[in-house]
């Protein structure tokens, strides 16, 4: 039967005089303290000893051997590590025998921790690391970096208070904590990694700071109940599969200071109605927007010059979409099976159209294009009507790629 502990570590001997401490450093050290009215133990070997029915409080000095050999812990509530500098390779050692255990960690006195990192978890040579059952966390208001894989696959945590210290939080650092459901990200933090909250299935929501000017690769990516997230002004770049598979997000507004958009950053967002794309930004990626099977209609920005492949691939409800004139190419099956999209007009800015890309948009009537000069083009995968300029009928005609479709062709 699974039960509740907290664990917390300290950064102070405690001197308490009314501890009576036996000298001998090779045996079991039994200490009692009145002002808790509890027996406390502390450990120096390897020695495996019973915990009285009374004792829920332990002070120890190392954790491993000791709690390895101890199966019956269900009476202990709270461990204290007394170590001026806690050795976080042992204390992960330890969290891992807690395969029954419900654990609660409070770092909030480790008043001297900086930083934190794998370091703190022990990982095999050949096996992966064990990630116990730790459901809450608190960390030292003295922390500045979360390190890389931190918490990654802490499959049981609900929630973290991360103090107003930290300025950074490297990658992956909560991935896989699936049952996370809500986070603060402290103001001063700059970047959000890569893979940082990627599978975090159960987090909802989520405040971005104003600090942060970045979001990484895959940062959200599965965060499959996240609805609602606020991305503020000093974001300027939204990394690649940053939010993919986030199929819950309704809608998001991506705010003036973005520039770019990476490879498939919604893709998969199967439930994204709107999304506004703000005037700053310049590049969007491939398949940026590839099976978002409910965006209705969308408006690319005049500084975006080229639509890479597969950018609106799969986006079923797409009734409509405006292409500006800084746009010079279309990429390979941008529009594929985006099969309620009735009609486009291409712009004369556009010189080239990648291979199939109007392919199965069934309810596609008409493709209006306002150059005189046909695009370079090879395969459309459309056959309806394509109206160009009257002066260039015979033009489109006979051009390579062009001609094939001579029967569709009419002047406007």
């Amino acid at each position: 039967m699974a039960f509740s502990m907290t664990i917390m570590m300290s950064c102070e001997q405690n001197d308490d005089d009314s501890i009576q401490r036996d000298t001998m450093y090779d045996t079991i050290h039994v200490y009692q303290i009145d002002k808790f009215d509890t027996v406390q133990v502390a450990v120096f070997d390897t020695v495996e000893i019973a915990i009285e029915p009374n004792v829920h409080k332990l002070y120890c000095y190392q954790l491993y051997d000791f709690m390895k050999k101890q199966t019956d812990k269900k009476n202990i509530h709270e461990i204290i590590i007394l170590d001026k500098t806690p050795n976080f390779d042992s204390v992960g050692m330890s969290l891992s025998t807690f395969n029954d255990v419900d654990v609660d960690l409070n770092l909030s006195n480790c008043t001297g921790i900086q930083s934190l990192n794998t370091a703190w978890l022990k990982y095999s040579q050949h096996t992966a690391p064990f990630y116990p059952n730790i459901r809450h966390i608190e960390l030292p208001n003295t922390l500045t970096k979360i390190g890389i894989r931190t918490f990654n696959s802490f499959e049981y945590l609900k929630t973290i208070t991360i103090p107003n210290s930290v300025t950074s939080i490297d990658s992956v650092t909560f991935s896989g904590c699936s049952s996370l459901t809500e986070i603060t990200i402290p103001e001063g933090v700059t970047y959000i990694g890569d893979n940082t909250f990627s599978g975090c299935s159960s987090l909802k929501e989520i405040t971005i700071p104003n600090s942060v000017t970045s979001i990484g690769n895959a940062a959200f990516r599965y965060c499959s109940n996240l609805k609602e997230i606020t991305i503020p002004n000093s974001v300027t770049s939204i990394g690649y599969d940053a939010f993919y598979h986030c199929s819950s997000l309704t809608e998001i507004t991506i705010p003036n200071s973005v520039t770019s958009i990476g490879d498939a950053a919604f893709r998969y967002c199967s439930n994204l109605k709107e999304i506004t794309i703000p005037n700053g930004v310049t590049s969007i990626g491939d398949a940026a927007f590839r099976y978002c099977s409910n965006l209705k209609e969308i408006t690319i920005p005049n500084g975006v010059t080229s639509i890479e492949s597969y950018t609106f691939y799969g986006c079923s409800s797409l009734t409509e979409i405006t292409i500006p004139n800084s746009v010079t190419s279309i990429g390979y099956e941008v529009f594929g099976y985006c099969s309620s999209l009735k009609e486009i007009t291409i712009p004369n800015s556009v010189t080239s159209i990648g291979y199939d890309a109007f392919y199965h948009c069934h309810k596609l009537i008409s493709i209006t294009l306002k150059s005189e000069n046909p695009p370079k083009m090879y395969y459309l995968g459309y056959y309806g009507k394509i109206y160009v300029p009257s002066s260039a009928v015979e033009t489109y005609k006979t051009a390579e790629g062009w001609k094939q479709y001579a029967d569709n062709i009419v002047g406007y």
